[in-house]
């Protein structure tokens, strides 16, 4: 058993991006590493080597460099350029306490965390046989990763029958993607900051939630060192709007609107792109419908006066930077995504940029118009009857995680296939131990700035403990038990040659006009979501050093907090560090107070990723903010809406 000292003393040299030995500093949050290393740990005599790896924590797959010493990772080191602080973490994952090492087959009640332990051959028949019997009625949920294995596991789900084969994502960490599938009909596309002019953010903490984390930290210096338009809207002063130029206040969930209004200023002065827009479909009736637009109405709604919005729309008309937003509803999009066509960001580089689409052939294609935050109503209405988790954890991350768990209920088999003992893996009836990037081989696309792709082979850097298993390696024995003719391939190498490359078409740019006041759930409060940085897919708080990216200007870790305004605070006669009841109808949790001037007063904010109820460093104080978020489907694109909550705030007597 690894105790918190071996693991502080194993982790370091990733957590800080030095080399082990040559650490003797303190750890973020307060922790003293220890200056003497136990011989047993580290030998300098050691043979030592450093491996070329990747970091798989978000789907831009940094190269990294780990230091092996004896068979073991003791470090790493930048390829070329640096990772996010993620990548740093790596030793921590590997020699994690909260590891699942061995195959395990639920003991007693389902969520009762009774256990027996089974061979890895045992597991792969079980897990064969389970899609055997109810392969049509079996639906496999997959991380966003892209590394081949995973598509690989999407395939043969396909070749088994699953009709049901979801990649779970968060929509705080994407763009306006759904807005530019609709209106350009092309699927696959690159927020390409590093090459833009400028960035104007409409409500997304792009310096926290960018997909691709270290290029947004390379975009932000480009900007900073060229004195680029950087400008943040939106209700909270956030990482993103303290780093940008200018912040403009403006009231929950109405950016979108404050884009349409600077549209229509661009559109009045004539200053739009003629070239782009003119021929463009629907075009004429998107001016049309803006040439009447009512900018005092909009201060009413938004808190952006006329006089804000034309300066901004004079400014972006000069600058030409790109404009972005989340993915939130489509009509808050669709506006965003006008705005940058006024300023022919579409298509172009430093905007939005068309990228290939490279797909695994499926005989039979999984039904479509479905996300798997729609699968707890799958269940409950019996469609399936077994649920592959594979790298998630929904019973933590929701939407509506305790929708989830009572909605499991309702499934005869429930597998989780994880490199990590979790909620979702708590609840399972079979748990197979999955390789992290640095224990197997595997490959990764990499496209090139001429949309060629190049292929990248990474062999492991350290060798897993027996029963563990690598994505591949599960499909591939998988397949053979199955005998599946639609999964023709028998090693990695072999699926290369497979893959089918769409090259982008010649861009059909159409305007919509669409939009519409946002409906909140009830409640007095809008409910603001942190999404830290380094907790890619709402997980990191099992690393005590990511931790500390919780909050940065609060000084506040290790639990989870409320952010309010002081008069929010005042009213309410709340003082720091009370503990209040963050509740509304989907669910409640306890929260400690923070107060901060940087917010609105009708709003409160509350980090993602905190309150896990399983874990020996991520079981801590406070409640799971996920159990506030409601499963609010939009209708138009499908896609959960994160930021239409609303709760109540009630003191907590200690």
């Amino acid at each position: 058993m690894i105790t918190r000292r071996t693991f502080l003393k194993l982790g370091i040299g990733g957590g800080s991006g030095i080399a082990l030995m040559n650490v003797s500093k303190l750890v973020p949050g307060g922790i003293q590493t220890l200056d003497m290393i136990d011989e047993h740990t580290i030998h300098r005599d050691l043979p030592e080597q450093l491996c070329l790896s990747v970091c798989s924590s978000c789907s831009t797959t940094c190269k990294i460099l780990l230091r092996n010493v004896g068979g073991n990772i003791v470090g790493v080191r930048p390829f070329k350029d640096k990772p996010c602080a993620r990548a740093y973490t790596t030793p921590q994952e590997l020699y994690h306490p909260d590891r699942v090492k061995v195959p395990l087959k639920r003991s007693g009640g389902r969520g009762g965390g009774m256990w027996n332990q089974i061979d890895k051959n045992g597991a792969i028949a079980e897990l064969a046989n389970i899609l055997r019997t109810s392969g049509a009625k079996t639906v496999f949920i997959l991380r966003e990763d892209s590394a081949l294995s995973f598509g690989l596991l999407k395939a043969v789900g396909a070749a088994a029958g699953s009709p049901y084969i979801f990649t779970y994502d968060v929509p705080l960490e994407h763009g306006p993607d759904d807005a530019l599938e609709q209106l350009t009909g092309w699927s696959s596309w690159k927020t390409d900051l590093l090459n833009a002019d400028g960035v104007v953010s409409f409500g997304w903490n792009w310096l926290q939630n960018f997909t691709d984390l270290a290029g947004a930290q390379k975009a932000f210096s480009k900007f900073r060192e060229k004195d680029s338009t950087m400008i943040y809207i939106g209700p909270r002063l956030n990482v993103t709007a303290m780093k940008s130029r200018k912040w403009i206040a403006c009231k929950p969930g109405f950016e979108s609107l404050v884009a349409l209004a600077v549209s229509s200023v661009i559109l009045r002065d004539g200053k739009y792109d003629k070239l782009a827009c003119d021929k463009s479909e629907g075009f004429t009736d998107f001016a049309a419908k803006l040439q009447n637009f009512d900018l005092q109405w909009c201060e009413k709604i938004s808190g952006v006066s006329p006089k804000q919005v034309k300066k901004l729309a004079d400014l972006l008309a000069d600058a030409r930077p790109i404009c972005i937003c989340d993915r939130g509803r489509l009509v808050d999009q669709q506006s965003v995504v006008m705005l940058n066509a006024l300023l022919g960001n579409i298509g172009r580089a430093g905007g939005f940029v068309q990228l290939p689409d490279v797909t695994l052939p499926f005989k039979k294609e999984p039904k479509k118009g479905l996300f798997a935050s729609d699968v707890p109503d799958i269940l409950n209405k019996k469609e399936i009857e077994t649920v592959i988790f594979v790298g998630v954890n929904p019973l933590f991350t929701g939407p509506d995680p305790l929708k989830w768990r009572a909605s499991l209920s309702n499934a005869k088999n429930v597998v989780s296939i994880t490199s990590l003992m979790n909620e979702t893996t708590g609840y399972a009836d079979l748990v197979i131990p999955l390789a992290l990037p640095a224990e197997r081989k595997d490959i990764y696309f990499e496209i090139q700035d001429n949309n060629e792709i190049k292929t990248l082979v990474v062999e492991p850097a350290v060798k897993p403990q027996p029963e563990i298993l690598s994505p591949a390696e599960i499909t591939f024995e998988i397949s053979n038990k199955l005998d599946a003719e639609d999964f023709p391939w028998k090693k990695l190498e072999d699926v290369v040659g497979s893959l089918v490359v769409r090259n982008p078409d010649k861009l059909a740019l159409r305007f919509s006009s669409e939009w519409k006041s946002p409906e909140f759930s009830n409640g007095e409060f809008h409910l603001l979501l942190e999404l830290p940085g380094t907790f890619s897919h709402l997980e990191g708080a099992h690393l005590p050093y990511l931790l500390t990216t919780v909050g940065p200007h609060l000084r506040k870790w290790w639990s989870t907090w409320v952010e309010m305004n002081p008069s929010t605070a005042e009213r309410l006669e709340l003082h720091n560090n009370d503990t209040v009841l963050v509740e509304n109808i989907s669910g409640s949790i306890q929260a400690k107070v923070r107060i901060f001037e940087g917010i609105s007063p009708d709003a409160v904010c509350i980090p993602l990723g905190m309150g896990h109820s399983i874990g020996h460093f991520a079981q801590k104080e406070g409640g799971n903010p996920s159990e506030l978020i409601g499963y609010i489907k939009d209708e138009k694109c499908g896609v959960s809406q994160w930021n239409l909550q609303k709760v109540n705030l009630r003191k907590v007597a200690v």
